[in-house]
């Protein structure tokens, strides 16, 4: 009897355990009130930048174009799509911009920064 009791109650763990899997995650415009970073598994990041966009003569499609050519130009170098623009938005007087970066060479890279300043930059507890 107490055999088919384990039993039973390790047939349920395994089928309970079995079906659960990580939402993955992903940076919305919409979710971002500062900067952010967004290290994911496989090496991707997701990148968030919120800077001020309060002046009158600040044109959101003129940021969007300097970002896409800036990212065309660093993508022709490296030969390949290692960085893509997922979104440019203004919320509350701030300018939000997605970027997806396809590890952190390419971050470090297209910032001009290497991993230890970016990472007390957006990791404040980072020595």
């Amino acid at each position: 009897m107490k055999k088919w009791f384990l039993c039973t109650i390790l047939l349920l763990l395994v089928l309970g355990t079995a079906g659960c899997r990580k939402e993955e995650k992903f940076l919305t415009a919409d979710d971002i009130t500062t900067n952010t970073l967004l290290a994911k598994s496989n090496g991707v990041l997701q990148v968030a930048t919120v800077e001020e966009f309060d002046q009158t003569y600040y044109k959101l499609s003129e940021l969007k174009d300097f970002i896409s050519k800036e990212i065309d130009t660093y993508n022709k170098a490296a030969g390949e799509d290692k960085i893509t623009l997922d979104d440019v938005q203004l919320n509350g007087g701030k300018a939000i911009m997605l970027l997806t970066y396809s590890g952190m060479d390419q971050y470090a890279g297209f910032n001009d920064v290497g991993y230890k300043r970016a990472l007390r930059y957006y990791c404040r507890w980072y020595d």
